[in-house]
């Protein structure tokens, strides 16, 4: 008889897990390409945006995963309108997000920043000098990337967005496919240590006035917009929370962001 009990009562607990797990699932996000924010180290995942995921996990009534591999930011963000992923994390507004997602709490800053081939002897000011130059002052961009689309708004400035990353963008510069490389001051340092731009490129002190928005451009957490209003404003409210203790700032420091 005791041996009864104890077996109905594990089941009873199985069966209340399950219940949880089927009313509660988990949320998925997905790791876009833009270092240091997820890059591979072996078969893992790793990063700024990892670190911040598994935060709102730990604290969240819903867990957060995401699978070990790393997706281009515009592939992602489809996924992320079609509802087949809940979550994007650390992506700047545009009209077409806050169209097409619900925007989420704002997880950090980031400024604009631009790199030009160390050997260029022409000194660049403003976002105008590249529109005076035409196609001699083509802008490589990042595919999908807020600060790109910014870009696009300037009237003759030619950009090159077909770069996925800030990585391919810095490599057609050294190819001289480009004049000027345009990103953030977030990826593009950590990618500008990576070997094969050693010696090669320089960073240009340029007035983004041209266009404002690229003067400072929050980063936030964005939601499919099949995921309750209840669980966006659970995860909202536990990053304001983290912002205020400092537990996010704490991680933020990790990656040299303030």
């Amino acid at each position: 008889m005791i041996r009864f009990f104890v077996v109905a009562c594990i089941s009873l607990v199985l069966h209340a897990t399950a219940a949880r797990a089927e009313t509660n699932p988990a949320l998925i996000a997905e790791c876009f390409d833009a270092e240091p924010r997820y890059y591979m180290e072996g078969i893992k995942v790793k990063g700024l945006g990892i670190e911040l995921l598994q935060y709102i996990s730990s604290k969240a009534s819903r867990k957060i995963t995401y699978r070990d591999e790393i997706t281009p930011l515009a592939r992602a963000e489809n996924n992320l309108l079609a509802g087949d992923i809940d979550i994007i994390l650390g992506i700047g507004k545009t009209p077409a997000r806050a169209q097409n997602y619900v925007i989420g709490e704002s997880l950090f800053e980031q400024s604009t920043m631009a790199v030009v081939r160390k050997n260029d002897t022409t000194t660049f000011k403003t976002l105008k000098d590249f529109v005076d130059l035409g196609d001699r002052g083509v802008v490589l961009g990042v595919r999908s990337a807020s600060v790109t689309t910014a870009l696009k708004s300037v009237p003759g400035l030619v950009v090159d967005d077909a770069a996925n990353n800030i990585e391919q963008a810095l490599e057609k510069l050294v190819a001289e496919r480009g004049r000027v490389a345009i990103y953030n001051n977030v990826n593009t340092p950590f990618v500008m240590k990576k070997p094969q731009f050693a010696g090669q490129l320089k960073v240009a002190d340029l007035d983004f006035s041209l266009a404002s928005s690229l003067v400072v451009t929050p980063q936030y957490i964005m939601f499919s917009k099949k995921v309750s209003p209840e669980t966006v404003a659970e995860i909202n409210g536990i990053i304001a929370k983290g912002k205020e203790n400092g537990d996010i700032g704490k991680i933020l420091a990790k990656y040299d962001i303030k």
